[in-house]
């Protein structure tokens, strides 16, 4: 940061590729003054919609928890790779109320879906836990994600987190459908079998 504001001091405008460096740094940073200083700079010199701009842009304001901005700067970003799915979906857990978190994870699969882009197994496992944290509600939803990921190479760590939810909320029909997943992968690992007789 003290490289930047030098630089500002010298009379040096930043380029396209001192911004990415100095959003990244921001993801750190608590002060919200030199974090909209540096991005208010960027607009002013007009890399506001520069790819690279957006994407660190977007991973700092994840990091900072500002959800809320983080998502529209994702919706800007042009080409979207795993990482910022991964990150959006995660920042989706934190929605504000219950059904703005189902709508946001819903668009979130709508946009991916649009795209072309199958979820990863790292998108899979937060949609999962960010549905088996919440209500018992959502478990059907997270069955449903599941299933969409069914293309994938579901290993344990998916359907372990459906049957934890599915123990969570005493879900005992998708918890049988769970179980036996994880019977057929885990054949010897005695924990799903006591995770599903914890739930009836």
């Amino acid at each position: 940061m003290a490289l930047y504001f030098q630089k500002e001091e010298e009379g040096v405008e930043p380029d396209k590729f001192m911004f990415p460096l100095a959003l990244k740094v921001c993801g750190g940073i608590v002060s919200f003054q030199i974090r909209e200083k540096i991005f208010l700079d960027a607009v002013r010199l007009g890399f506001a919609n520069d790819r690279f701009v957006l994407k660190s842009l977007f991973d700092m304001y994840a990091k900072c928890g500002d959800i809320l901005k983080a998502r529209s700067v994702f919706d800007k970003i042009d080409s979207k790779e795993f990482v910022s799915w991964n990150i959006i979906t995660i920042c989706s857990i934190k929605g504000v109320s219950y059904s703005y978190h189902a709508r946001e994870r819903h668009r979130i699969m709508e946009l991916m879906e649009s795209e072309g882009i199958l979820p990863d197994i790292i998108t899979l496992v937060s949609l999962l836990s960010a549905c088996a944290n919440l209500r018992a509600g959502f478990i059907d939803e997270a069955y449903d994600i599941a299933k969409v990921g069914m293309g994938l190479a579901m290993g344990p760590t998916i359907w372990g987190a459906l049957l934890y939810a599915c123990y969570l909320h005493g879900n005992v029909v998708i918890g049988e459908i769970a179980a036996q997943k994880l019977f057929e992968l885990e054949r010897v690992n005695e924990l799903n079998f006591e995770l599903l007789m914890k739930i009836y």
